[in-house]
């Protein structure tokens, strides 16, 4: 969103700029295709922002499934292995008393914005 805000977005919209975000490189293609939505996927986190009532009810209508609440449920979606795998933390940055691998994939999402 501050990319947004300083009109120095990388992708051509802010949903796709969230996507790119996530990618542990500065590939855009590799973003999309690792943090998008794939054919089988079993489980899709939808953002959208500054929606409306019609929004949220198109995207209800598009995605069948079942509505869950992200924040009670992201940690048991998760892919630990893809996720080290994918972003390679450091034995430093995930030492007892230093970090854990979440906080070594935080660090680097954030810090990408200002590198």
């Amino acid at each position: 969103m501050a990319s947004h805000a300083r009109g120095t977005l990388t992708t051509h919209g802010v949903h796709s700029e969230v996507v790119y975000n996530l990618s542990a490189s500065k590939h855009i293609t590799e973003g999309l295709r690792r943090f998008g939505m794939a054919e089988n996927a079993s489980a899709v986190l939808v953002c959208r922002f500054d929606a409306t009532a019609a929004d949220v009810n198109a995207i209800r209508a598009a995605v069948h499934g079942r509505l869950v609440d992200a924040a009670m449920e992201l940690d048991g979606l998760r892919d630990d292995a893809m996720l080290k795998k994918y972003y390679r933390p450091g034995d430093l940055e995930c030492k007892e008393g230093v970090g854990s691998v979440d906080d070594a994939i935080a660090s680097r999402i954030g810090a990408r914005d200002v590198m």
